[in-house]
């Protein structure tokens, strides 16, 4: 079975960091097709504004409706599927630009736009009623498409501006201070280490330890924040790994549960199954009927 198909922003220019395209642009160079699933190491930001269709992300779908936009980060798997003639953009960018422009991981986090094993149902956002998204759509274009000097910062500038437009128009608020700053950075480190450790650690007390503070802090933080359990967070991680393995991998469900860190089969198997109500033969199989 082939693997996940992993694209970099431009398989001509390795150094091309950002990008912004009109959706209608991209139907025509994949010949009005669907997309395979695949999965990408940049950001991705869809923002429809006439496109209607299916946007597949991990293994769950929504709907793509005029005003709808979403934030993609960089390794999930994702497919978009439009009726034809779609409108609207797309914007593109790597690590390598965030870090070029001054733009801290740190921001990218905190913004809750971005989000990996959580739930990303998108914005709704009409053009009409905003124009300063549309303006800074405007600018991104203008400096992506032009050599003048310092247009590279320029896009920074603007997409940061932009990013924290969308923030405002979502409705997401946060009181700027110290003791929210404490819980947004133990929330940072906690997802940074679930993403590189999930295959070791399976316990809420494992995380705690590396990160000085209490198992019940840990929870308290991440369940406020993000509105499930530390340890539900850490399931729901796994599971996704293993779905993914499950649909782009020729491993069994017994050599899946080794490599997540399993070593009993039949307690990886009630795990799966108690999140995911099937088991992950049948999980497979609706998912490769459906591909």
């Amino acid at each position: 079975m082939s693997p996940i198909p992993r694209y970099r922003l431009n398989k001509e220019n390795a150094t091309e960091l950002f990008k912004i395209k009109k959706m209608e642009q991209i139907d025509v160079e994949h010949q009005h097709l669907p997309d395979a699933p695949h999965r990408h190491d940049y950001y991705t930001l869809l923002w429809s504004h006439t496109a209607e269709g299916q946007h597949n992300v991990d293994f769950k779908s929504y709907p793509i409706l005029p005003g709808t936009l979403f934030f993609v980060q960089p390794g999930q798997v994702h497919q978009v599927i439009t009726a034809p003639n779609p409108t609207g953009i797309a914007v593109l960018f790597t690590d390598e630009f965030l870090m070029q422009n001054s733009i801290e991981a740190a921001f990218i986090s905190d913004l809750n736009l971005f989000k990996d094993c959580e739930d990303i149902a998108p914005l709704q956002l009409m053009p009409q009623d905003n124009p300063r998204l549309v303006s800074f759509v405007d600018l991104l274009f203008h400096y992506a498409d032009c050599d003048q000097k310092w247009a590279l910062e320029a896009t920074g500038a603007v997409l940061k501006l932009f990013l924290i437009e969308c923030v405002n128009a979502s409705g997401i608020r946060e009181t700027s201070t110290q003791h929210v700053s404490a819980r947004s950075a133990i929330i940072r480190q906690f997802k940074l280490l679930v993403e590189n450790n999930h295959k070791l650690w399976h316990k809420v007390a494992e995380y705690a330890d590396s990160m000085f503070i209490t198992p019940n802090y840990l929870n308290e933080v991440i369940s406020e924040s993000i509105g499930v359990s530390a340890k539900q967070y850490i399931l729901n991680r796994i599971v996704l790994e293993a779905k993914r393995e499950a649909v782009f991998s020729d491993l069994s469900a017994k050599e899946i549960g080794y490599k997540l860190g399993f070593n009993d089969p039949s307690h990886f198997a009630k795990i799966f199954k108690q999140h995911s109500g099937v088991n992950l033969l049948d999980f497979k199989t609706q998912v490769h009927q459906h591909i």
